[in-house]
């Protein structure tokens, strides 16, 4: 019978979604691989909109019916931050999908798009220095919709409680998703968590959330995604968040025009106050099909004014999807 299959997915997705709800506050900034409020900024790395983005929902891997290798990157966030990540996805069946993967996070202050005079632009975007090795899990055609999981671990450099010295420390958390059924053949519902627990000079614990809302219009003439990335809980430190919608509208059978909009807050929990502010995206995709083994996109978002810094201030996420043939095609 399907319940006694699915039952351990659902009650451990419940007990984890109590457990971030009723979560004590950390004095410590949520953050993973040194980077503060990573899920939150994660919203610039993907978007509900693309096949296989678990960072935006554990559960969006559901879509992929073939062995699959992905990979996305965005830089610079606040003119300060890079995140990378690559995976490799596959079917076990119908409804069960599978895939492992790495994500790195890099600083870079005071650098531009060009890089630096002692490097290139792709040391600034590519960072696995000190990356997160994820595993990751979803079910569908649930009566509830679509659920997911990701379990992860990695290790950070962080100083020390009574000094400067950058000592290494390791993490571990998860990641949990749901996705509902199709509401009015158009809309679903999206809503992950984010658990990581610092094993630092003391044990530290980070909780932070998306919800968001996939729209598809007419068998995909137009797809549309709102994210907000938030924090579960509070401290001393000034809190986070990051709101930012995309539209796709088809404009060849499997090519699409990418417009958007995000704002985050200003974050003054870190030197120099690393935030993008009101930010204007444009790009271009070429979806996922039957016809093409590539998929993938490029997304170009400029502030005006700037934000956390005086001049023009310019982000770009490129993402690139590969599916093998299945076997016997």
């Amino acid at each position: 019978m399907l319940l006694p299959r699915i039952f351990p997915i659902i009650l451990f997705l419940v007990a984890g979604g109590f457990w971030n709800l009723f979560a004590l506050s950390s004095s410590q900034q949520p953050q993973l691989d040194s980077l503060f409020f990573f899920y939150e900024r994660s919203v610039y790395l993907e978007n509900l909109i693309t096949p296989g983005a678990w960072w935006a929902n554990p559960a969006r891997i559901a879509p992929i019916d073939r062995p699959t290798i992905y990979t996305s990157t965005v830089g610079l966030l606040g003119g300060a931050y890079s995140m990378s990540t690559v995976r490799g996805i596959f079917p076990i069946d119908t409804c069960i999908k599978a895939g492992f993967g790495v994500t790195g996070t890099g600083g870079s202050v005071g650098s531009s798009l060009n890089g630096t005079n002692a490097g290139a632009q792709a040391s600034t975007i590519f960072s696995f220095s000190r990356p997160s090795f994820e595993g990751a899990v979803s079910y569908s055609n649930l009566p509830i919709g679509t659920v997911g999981a990701i379990l992860l671990g990695g290790s950070e450099n962080m100083q020390g409680a009574a000094d400067l010295v950058s000592s290494l420390y390791y993490f571990w958390g998860y990641s949990l998703g749901w996705l509902s059924p199709t509401l009015f053949k158009t809309a679903q519902l999206s809503l992950s968590t984010l658990t990581v627990s610092h094993d630092w000079w003391t044990t530290v614990w980070n909780f932070d959330a998306k919800a968001g809302l996939l729209v598809n219009v007419r068998d995909s003439l137009v797809l549309g995604s709102l994210e907000y990335g938030f924090p579960l809980q509070s401290g001393p430190y000034a809190p986070y968040d990051v709101l930012k919608g995309d539209v796709s509208i088809q404009v060849k059978r499997i090519v699409g025009i990418l417009l958007g909009f995000s704002i985050d807050t200003r974050n003054q929990s870190e030197n120099g106050g690393t935030y993008n502010g009101s930010t204007y995206h444009i790009g271009i995709e070429l979806r996922r099909s039957t016809i093409y083994p590539f998929y993938g996109g490029y997304e170009l978002g400029v502030s005006p004014w700037g934000a956390s810094r005086s001049e023009l201030s310019v982000m770009n996420q490129i993402w690139i999807g590969y599916g093998f043939a299945k076997k016997g095609s």
